[in-house]
Parts: C-alpha cells; sequence; structure tokens
C-alpha cells in the first residue's frame, strides 16, 4: 500500500505523539490537530484517514465527525473514533453519525494496523470505482449516441481497461460479452452465447430482484444510469461479487434501444467490507466475541426471556495470576495463553451459547437456550 495521509485530532499531546508514532511506523504520514476546529480546517490536506478523539474542550468528536459527515466532498473520508469511552451508547451515536470504526484507548499498535489498512483498502476502492464510474460515463455519453456499432465497441473497449464489457440490443435480445466479461468468470469465448440468459441464470437467487429494478428503472428513464452490485456464478461453482454498470441509447421518442456498459470484479472490496464487520464485533487476539456482540446478544436472550419461559446464565470469568504469564515469560505467552483458554471455552459450549473476551484476562459466557 502506498504512503497515505493520516489526521490525528486529539487534545492531548501525549496521545498524538504516542498514535503519530504508531501510524509513521507503517510508513504513514501524519497531519496533527489539538482541536476539533483544528482539525476541521485542515480536511482540505488530501486526508486518507481520520484518527479522532471522543473528549475534547470546544466541540467534541462526535460534533467534528457530524460536520465531516454535513460536507459533501467528505461523507466517504475513513474516519476511526480513538477514545476511551467504550459503553455500547458511545459506540452507536459514533455508528448513527458515521464512523467507520471504534478503537479503546490504550491503543493496540497491531490491531490499529489491521483496522487502518481494512479501512484504507476500502477507500482505495471506492476512489477507484468513483474514478471509473466517471470516466465511463464520459466515454459512454460521448461516444454511443454518434459512432457506428463497431466504433462504439472499440471506443469502450479501448477505455474499458481491465473490467468486461457488454452491449445489450433490447430490440433483438441479444447481449455481446467482451472476451474479458467471459474470462472474469472462468469462461473462453466460445463458450457463451449472445443470449441474455447467459448473465441473468448466473445471478445469485438472493442479488436478482434488485438488480432486476435497476434495470427496468433505467430502461424506462427513471434512473441516470444503471448500476448493481451482484454476486455471478463462477465456472468454479462459486460466486464472485461484481459491480455492473451501463447508459441506454434511447430513440427520438426516448425510448431505450441498447444498453452498453461493463463488469467489473469488486470481490475484494467486498471481503474486505465484510471483514471489517467482522473485527467491528470480534476481538482480533482470540476471534472470540468482542464486548458489543455480547451485549447484543445477552439483550436478545432477555427479550425472549421476558416474553416466554426460556432460561439464560451468564458466567463472568477470569485468568488467576495472569499478570505473573505477562510479567515471567513475554506478552507473547501470554497472548497464546489466552487464545489456548479461548479454544478450550468454545469446546465447553454449544452452538446456542457465546463466550466473549472483554479484554485482558477477562471473558464472559453466555448460556442460552437452558432447559433445566
Amino acid at each position: 500500500m502506498s504512503t497515505k495521509r493520516i489526521l490525528i485530532i486529539d487534545d492531548e499531546e501525549t496521545n498524538l505523539e504516542v498514535l503519530g508514532g504508531m501510524v509513521e511506523t507503517l510508513g504513514h504520514e501524519t497531519l496533527f490537530a489539538q482541536s476539533g476546529w483544528e482539525g476541521l480546517n485542515l480536511l482540505d490536506h488530501n486526508i486518507d484517514l481520520v484518527l479522532l478523539d471522543i473528549v475534547m474542550p470546544g466541540i467534541d468528536g462526535f460534533e467534528v465527525l457530524q460536520r465531516i459527515r454535513q460536507n459533501e466532498q467528505y461523507k466517504a473520508l475513513p474516519v476511526m473514533m480513538v477514545t476511551c469511552m467504550s459503553s455500547r451508547e458511545d459506540r452507536l451515536t459514533a455508528i448513527e453519525l458515521g464512523a467507520n470504526d471504534f478503537i479503546i484507548k490504550p491503543v493496540d499498535k497491531t490491531e490499529l494496523c489491521v483496522r487502518m489498512n481494512s479501512l484504507l483498502k476500502i477507500k482505495e476502492a471506492r476512489d477507484e470505482l468513483h474514478n471509473h464510474q466517471l470516466r465511463l460515463e464520459k466515454i459512454i455519453e460521448a461516444r454511443t449516441a454518434a459512432l457506428r456499432e463497431s466504433e462504439e465497441r472499440y471506443a469502450l473497449a479501448v477505455r474499458g481497461a481491465n473490467d468486461g464489457l457488454w452491449d445489450w440490443d433490447l430490440k433483438r435480445e441479444l447481449i455481446y460479452f467482451s472476451p474479458r466479461w467471459k474470462e472474469m468468470l472462468g469462461y473462453k469465448e466460445h463458450e457463451i452465447s449472445y443470449e441474455k440468459d447467459e448473465w441473468f441464470r448466473r445471478i445469485h437467487p438472493d442479488d436478482a430482484p434488485a438488480m432486476q429494478r435497476a434495470l427496468e428503472q433505467h430502461v424506462m428513464g427513471q434512473s441516470p444510469h444503471f448500476e448493481s452490485e451482484h454476486r455471478l456464478m463462477h465456472k468454479d461453482g462459486f460466486y464472485r461479487w461484481m459491480l455492473c454498470r451501463g447508459l441506454a441509447v434511447r430513440d427520438a421518442q426516448n425510448n431505450a434501444t441498447r444498453i452498453a456498459g461493463s463488469l467489473s470484479d469488486i470481490h475484494a472490496r467486498k471481503q474486505a467490507e465484510e471483514q471489517l464487520r467482522y473485527d467491528a464485533f470480534h476481538d482480533s487476539l482470540t476471534g472470540l466475541s468482542n464486548r458489543a456482540l455480547f451485549m447484543n446478544r445477552l439483550e436478545r436472550a432477555m427479550q425472549r426471556a421476558s416474553t416466554s419461559e426460556s432460561v439464560y446464565a451468564v458466567l463472568f470469568l477470569d485468568l488467576d495470576r495472569f499478570k505473573n504469564v505477562n510479567d515471567g515469560i513475554g506478552h507473547v505467552a501470554g497472548d497464546q495463553l489466552l487464545v489456548a483458554v479461548a479454544r478450550r471455552l468454545e469446546g465447553c459450549l454449544t452452538s446456542l451459547d457465546t463466550v466473549a473476551r472483554f479484554g485482558g484476562d477477562e471473558f464472559a459466557i453466555l448460556l442460552d437456550g437452558i432447559e433445566e
């Protein structure tokens, strides 16, 4: 990953130095702000990621986050809240205001690195997709209305980079698929015909309705362009996430006669987003549920118990003399012990139960669906 520019907003100079040191060791450039207003004024310095404290004099982190999201230019700018406030309400407030992630002080460098990399990769993918969309719209709008069919395909192929291209003749119900389009799904040129079913029958059943609606809306002139994220069946039998974009060519009566566009592989981006969602609710060391996920499941168990005869139990555990392990053998051994304990606890539970790491050597267990 290339060097990124990270803005750190925190009123404590010590925190700025510690976080700045961590970020710089990861090979990134840092900008510092000791107040919310100073941080907002630095946003126009091509910032790639904001590390934002919550408790600050003047305007706090929540208001800074709200002002960032109110600016159209920074709606997609990744913001990670870095704070000692770890309550469920604080997390929900941050998420509702548009925070992308949340990390608790004192900050663990490895955890910070993983979370930053996830956010920066997603931003890179979004920036690339946005730039590609702008290029594609300019290409299609400038060329398709004036050029013959062969010239249109040539222009799209020249500009289409590594994406697959498609050109749908709505009157004849035939679709031209470029060699790259077929290759993205693992097929050779002769293995896919011009029938539209070659595309639609490969769409994941869960994605087909939304894709069909988006297509119909554009054909009817209800949207400026066609865009759909959906999974397509690869020749290897697995689904891959694709981004499909297109623009209709219309006749004098504004009826769509053709739609031409591109197919982009966004599988890596989707996996990164899924990993980010996983990281938000799981402990990075043990892979167990974290406090947020545990409290969510406990709340649901309490709701079930209030309306039925279901019974649940909560257990809190910690490791005696765990500090002696860290001090005497080292933190690596301590981490290995925590992982081993996590695996043993998981092995003692059913699929209905939840074991979570609350931090340090503290664990919590939710026993759900108790019959006796």
